[in-house]
């Protein structure tokens, strides 16, 4: 193989890579008082928001120019003694959705691209309307590690 045949072919495969990367986004949720709500950028762009509720819920701003369908999802870690009751209440432009996890029987989840292991919650893909939407992570207690999957 020549050189230049080499270049190319690296050329591409970090290009290739690079598109790879962004197509899941990790993203740590605010947890102090002033970063109560957190607003997604590109929700159709897979994304997980690895948050922790401390005393009140999580809230996410979703805003949006045109009508999407977007999928919403809600995970907790599998580790011992993690909650499996995260609920996510989603309400804009006349639309109201909820995912209810504390009667949800939660199943696992194995997420390969960083081979982490999950219990998975309710999920779904719902038509979100022109403008903001809310959605609002919570538990009965308003405690414990979750992760919200949008996109």
């Amino acid at each position: 193989m020549t050189k230049k045949a080499i270049f190319i072919l690296s050329f591409a495969l970090f290009f290739a890579s690079a598109g790879f990367a962004f197509a899941h986004q990790p993203r740590i949720a605010g947890q102090s008082a002033q970063d109560r709500i957190i607003g997604i950028k590109n929700p159709e762009i897979s994304q997980a928001f690895y948050g922790n509720i401390k005393d009140w819920p999580a809230v996410y701003k979703i805003n949006l120019a045109e009508q999407k369908n977007i999928y919403i999802g809600i995970l907790s870690p599998a580790v011992t003694g993690a909650d499996k009751d995260f609920s996510v209440d989603i309400r804009g432009g006349g639309k109201h959705y909820f995912l209810d996890g504390a009667n949800y029987k939660w199943g696992n989840f194995h997420e390969d691209f960083a081979g982490d292991d999950y219990f998975k919650g309710p999920e779904g893909i719902f038509e979100f309307a022109k403008g903001e939407t809310i959605l609002t992570v919570f538990s009965p207690d308003n405690t414990g590690q979750y992760v919200l999957a949008v996109g």
